[in-house]
């Protein structure tokens, strides 16, 4: 995240304007590095427009800058009761409405392709553009997440675990954002270092080896449920992570283990917090890199518990091609769409092993 104008924080969080206050009109927590930040810095040179880039690429295509519900959310000026641009936001941070996109719903027609756009692309003037939405909520909309109790845990650099629910609440710690599908929300937090954990690992420990993943992962995998004593907290974000349990006879292959058990762990943390916070969670659904590895696949099955998993790299981008289907009527909703655009199978878990970690989940939690 870019903090560069995190001054902003502290004189915006004062008196009544705490977490609570933000959240129950946008949805988020403030933090030094939201967008709001970004957006004020660029405030210091007059701009007759604020856009990002789903606005802009909208602008090139149609010649009209549209965002949508889902992307709107992430700059933290949204109202999230109405969709609309959040009044008290806009005059806190002196944004005038006008300056800002304009807000049409995630998944309808915006326009044509402009002329220019059309050759430029090899298409006619004809072509239909769709309001598209957030890289996670089009990869809930692909992954089928769209009812209570749907989980997605997204892994990448970043892991991020995202619900859909009925409901807000605002005392919550979690982000919460209209879902692209209606009358639904999208709940979700992040381990900001997920993959991230493992690369430091491979890069700190194992030096100029070039060890490729599919080393790594074999070695880890006659590993798992053995090292009972090593932790890794992968919280690097915040100057806090740290290794703990080591002896003469471990190595740098133990602490790989360790930090991929670490991320899980919290994970498993983030999907309590979503219950404690009333919220369901009954079906968990993985995409992204950890799709791919077996030594991912087993722990998160073995501290979460079954999973489905989606073998279709590019599970966003299938959501967003659901939205575009949709809106021109090649299918009725998105459950039908994401049915028919992919695939996936149940990972279940190894009860020895879910018991074991169980334990060692048990003991990283104190």
């Amino acid at each position: 995240m870019d903090k560069r104008n995190k001054a902003f924080f502290s004189e915006f969080s004062q008196g009544e304007r705490d977490d609570r206050w933000f959240h129950s009109r946008t949805g988020r927590r403030l933090s030094p590095g939201s967008c709001i930040g970004n957006f004020l810095e660029f405030k210091k040179y007059e701009p007759a427009h604020y856009l990002t880039t789903l606005e802009y690429l909208n602008m090139q295509l149609t010649g009209i800058p549209i965002t949508d519900p889902t992307s709107a959310a992430m700059t933290g000026m949204l109202d999230i009761h109405s969709s609309g641009w959040q009044n008290e936001i806009l005059e806190l941070c002196g944004i005038r409405e006008s300056a800002l996109p304009e807000i049409m719903p995630t998944g309808t027609v915006i326009g044509n392709l402009t002329p220019e756009a059309a050759e430029a692309m090899g298409l006619t003037t004809n072509t239909k553009v769709v309001n598209g939405g957030h890289d996670q909520y089009c990869a809930a909309a692909g992954a089928n997440v769209l009812e209570a109790g749907d989980i997605l845990l997204s892994t990448g650099t970043a892991w991020v675990i995202f619900g859909a629910t009925r409901f807000l609440n605002h005392d919550s710690i979690l982000s919460v954002g209209p879902h692209v599908c209606p009358n639904m929300y999208g709940v979700f937090s992040s381990v900001p270092t997920g993959g991230a954990a493992l690369d430091w690992v491979r890069n700190k420990l194992f030096g100029d080896s070039q060890l490729s993943f599919d080393v790594l992962d074999n070695e880890v995998m006659k590993r798992i449920g053995i090292n009972e004593n090593i932790f890794l907290r992968p919280n690097f974000s915040n100057g806090k992570a740290s290794i703990e349990g080591l002896d003469l006879h471990s190595d740098a292959y133990d602490i790989a283990l360790a930090a991929m058990e670490g991320v899980v762990f919290e994970v498993r943390r983030i999907m309590e917090r979503f219950v404690a916070e009333g919220h369901i969670v009954q079906s968990v659904k993985l995409i992204g890199g950890a799709s791919k590895a077996a030594p991912w696949q087993k722990l998160i099955c073995s501290i979460i518990g079954d999973v489905q998993l989606f073998h279709d790299t590019d599970i966003a981008c299938l959501g967003a091609a659901a939205l575009g289907g949709v809106a021109v009527g090649i299918w009725s909703d998105l459950k039908e769409a994401s049915k028919i655009l992919s695939s996936s199978e149940l990972l279940a878990r190894d009860t020895i092993e879910s018991e074991y970690y169980e334990k060692k989940y048990l003991r990283y939690s104190k």
